[in-house]
């Protein structure tokens, strides 16, 4: 019998790099680099205030659940997953249906032949995916705004872990739940924090493969894990090497990373591409045909859909599609051509 206060849940974890030597420097906050540890911290209540700021106004691009909140010099945000994602006991991932689950998640009918099943089944792999999405997405813009932020300031950046693993729903002696305590992915996130290094965002290669089941998504997190770069100068070459032709790509080796006694595998992920799966359950009926795009007009936002589609090319941004950018301005621009809305949120 299954407890249903066990969750299966994703925790990502956005902590400022090199904060506690900026504290031991200026660890009275009344002096100048106790003033500079403050104004990071404000870039973080900033990101805060500007996603629960789009979130209000455009709450159909956001799971429907999510909990976070501020610690400190880190921003933490955790979501429960399906049941359908909730792996079987000693496993880390769910990689298949016992026979016992099929009943469980799906009716006589889609059981009734191998077609209608295939049909039901791909239909839940999508649909259990399509909040996990909108989390990447959105800690990927969060990510992304706070580094840029953080250049602009002259500041080191942050680095993001994402993971997934058990939670036991825990509710405080105010009678209200604690997403937080007993909570492993949270546990996983922060404790891998020390194992990778740079102002990188890492993902658990679990959630990578949780996503990856769908095509689509499959190629958008090609993209995301490869690294585009200039090649190194030759001088023996001939001819020499263009800078905006001959791009280097590179993928970076996953990262084993011991936790609690188990491997965990991590990627670095390019935030500015993983971005996209911030908008990926509102364009899934426009890769899948259901649904046409309006308009005939070329334009770099209509790009976006083509890359879904597309297994090897890079994605060319002329947006940076952080918490910054309106969610909902970029959606109209790749479906209509144009949007009605012209400010920022």
């Amino acid at each position: 019998m299954k407890d249903s206060s066990i969750k299966y849940c994703v925790t990502a974890y956005i902590d400022l790099a090199g904060f506690g030597n900026h504290l031991e420097l200026g660890n009275d906050l009344r002096t100048n680099i106790g003033q500079e540890a403050l104004k990071r911290l404000r870039t973080l209540e900033s990101a805060i205030e500007k996603f629960e700021l789009e979130r209000k106004r455009h709450r159909k691009h956001y799971p429907k659940t999510l909990h976070y909140q501020r610690i400190n010099d880190s921003i933490v945000l955790t979501m429960d997953l399906p049941d359908y994602l909730v792996p079987d006991i000693g496993q880390i991932v769910k990689k298949g249906l016992a026979v016992k689950e099929l009943k469980e998640f799906f009716s006589e009918k889609e059981l009734e032949s191998e077609e209608s099943f295939t049909r039901a089944y791909e239909m839940k792999n999508i649909e259990s995916i399509l909040e996990l999405s909108q989390f990447i997405g959105l800690v990927s813009r969060l990510h992304f705004y706070v580094n840029k932020t953080e250049s602009q300031q002259y500041f080191p950046g942050a680095k993001t872990i994402v993971a997934a693993g058990f939670r036991k729903s825990f509710v405080t002696r105010q009678q209200k739940e604690d997403f937080f305590s007993a909570n492993f992915s949270f546990a996983n996130a922060y404790t891998a924090e020390h194992s990778l290094k740079g102002q990188h965002l890492y993902i658990d290669n679990n959630i990578l493969w949780l996503l990856g089941r769908n095509t689509f998504a499959n190629n958008l997190i090609k993209k995301a894990v490869t690294v585009y770069g200039s090649n190194i100068y030759d001088p023996f070459s001939n001819p020499a090497p263009s800078e905006r032709k001959n791009k280097k790509t590179d993928i970076p080796d996953p990262i084993v990373v011991e936790l609690f006694r188990k491997s965990y595998i991590f990627r670095s992920v390019n935030s500015q591409t993983s971005a996209l799966f911030h908008l990926f359950p509102a364009f899934l009926n426009y890769l899948n045909g259901s649904k046409k795009l309006k308009g005939n007009k070329k334009n770099v936002f209509r790009g976006i859909l083509e890359n879904f589609n597309n297994d090897d090319d890079k994605i060319n941004f002329n947006f940076q599609n952080d918490i910054d950018e309106n969610i909902e301005m970029i959606r109209q621009f790749v479906i209509y051509g144009k949007s009605s809305i012209t400010s920022k949120n």
